[in-house]
């Protein structure tokens, strides 16, 4: 898919029986899970592992593997996918994240960031970490529409696959883990890395989640 799954587009499949409707009633403190508040525009976050591979079963596609993940995030140059210093980091090549080319933690991000010791999104703790990016604005404390910025698109034209919202794939992790990829809206520029890996708990959904799927010929 050229963008990640929206919260319209997945409230049209649980209508049609397709798709688990829980997603609809969950939310984290800051108002952070999409559909509970209605931003049809926005990814659809919030969604455990087994929600998401339901979506793609019934657009009759499926999470991508790891390999082709990283193979669309790449557009096929993934010999250059090597390291921290690899010539294509990003999914748009090897220019910094700016708040022109992704979603991140940037100066809007600590009005997502909730400020009590239970919220897992801990301003303090992200202050702590050095995760917030005070020299950039992208215009968005949390999630943004999909597609917002087309200076982060991929050669082939995909966009958001680095940063707004996390991506799952197919590819099992350690301990009932699913490797996530891309980044999000409250992770700094390492983390929207083409090679980071995220392994994350199949049942956890989660504000800064989300997925696109995939159709490969001969499926």
């Amino acid at each position: 898919m050229r963008t990640d799954v929206t919260v319209r587009a997945y409230a049209i499949c649980a209508k049609a029986g397709g798709c688990s409707a829980a997603p609809q009633t969950r939310d984290e403190p800051m108002a952070r899970c999409n559909w509970r508040h209605d931003r049809a525009d926005h990814p659809m976050n919030c969604v455990t592992f087994g929600e998401a591979t339901s979506f793609c079963v019934w657009v009759e596609a499926r999470l991508p593997s790891r390999e082709e993940w990283t193979f669309a995030a790449a557009s096929a140059d993934v010999e250059r996918v090597t390291g921290r210093d690899s010539l294509r980091a990003y999914p748009w090549g090897a220019d910094p994240v700016s708040a022109r080319r992704a979603n991140y933690c940037d100066a809007q991000c600590p009005k997502a960031l909730g400020s009590d010791s239970t919220d897992g999104k801990n301003l303090a703790r992200w202050e702590k970490a050095g995760l917030i990016d005070r020299s950039q604005d992208d215009g968005f404390a949390a999630t943004s529409p999909v597609g917002r910025y087309p200076d982060g698109a991929t050669r082939w034209g995909l966009l958001d696959m680095a940063g707004n919202v996390w991506q799952w794939t197919s590819t099992p992790g350690p301990a009932a883990t699913y490797e996530v990829r891309g980044g999000s809206w409250d992770n700094a520029p390492a983390s929207l890395r083409i090679g980071r890996i995220l392994p994350w708990p199949a049942g956890s959904a989660d504000a800064g989640m989300g997925f696109r799927c995939v159709q490969v010929w001969g499926d």
